[in-house]
């Protein structure tokens, strides 16, 4: 059976202290209904829990138990703000998240953003949020390209076969 102990699968008091400081969080549902909690900065992680989640799903689609384990939803989440801009499309075939930094020239300040997006009809929706308001920035489509912040859903088929891992990108066709 898979680890599941480098993954946060409850809003504990670390993931609360989080938004208490005024960090957003996103949140994953997976589809063997588990739900997996941003917990970046947790002692004793070394990498970002996007990243861990990644890996974890690799690791699980080599086992034979849990190779139909994916990400079902992803939302952005600060307190009790919720921001679900994708809770009405289907058929998404991966996820995307990234951290970003807004700044208008001539002015000091800048503001964090959060990239979240999803892979449907061969493009990415992404949606570039400011933190931890959890407001709209502007939204965009981007191509089709493999990154280290795109989790891409196994149990959609690539042609005939499945994809060999979450780290694989199903080439698609234009």
């Amino acid at each position: 059976m898979a680890e599941f102990d480098k993954l946060s699968l409850v809003e504990d008091d670390y993931i609360k202290e989080l938004q208490d400081k005024g960090i957003a969080i996103w949140v994953a549902k997976l589809s063997n209904g588990f739900t997996i909690f941003m917990d970046d900065g947790r002692p004793g992680s070394s990498i970002s829990s996007w990243l861990q989640l990644k890996k974890s799903l690799s690791e699980w689609f080599q086992l034979p138990d849990l190779n139909n384990v994916f990400i079902s939803k992803l939302y952005l989440k600060f307190r009790d703000n919720i921001y679900d801009p994708f809770k009405e499309i289907s058929n998404i075939k991966a996820f995307y998240f990234s951290k970003g930094i807004s700044a208008n020239l001539g002015d000091s300040g800048q503001s964090q953003t959060y990239n979240i997006g999803v892979l449907v009809d061969n493009k990415i929706i992404l949606h570039k949020v400011y933190v931890p308001e959890l407001i709209l920035f502007t939204q965009e489509e981007r191509p089709t390209k493999d990154s280290d912040f795109i989790i891409w859903n196994n149990h959609e088929k690539c042609g005939d076969k499945k994809l060999e891992d979450h780290r694989t990108e199903c080439k698609l066709s234009s």
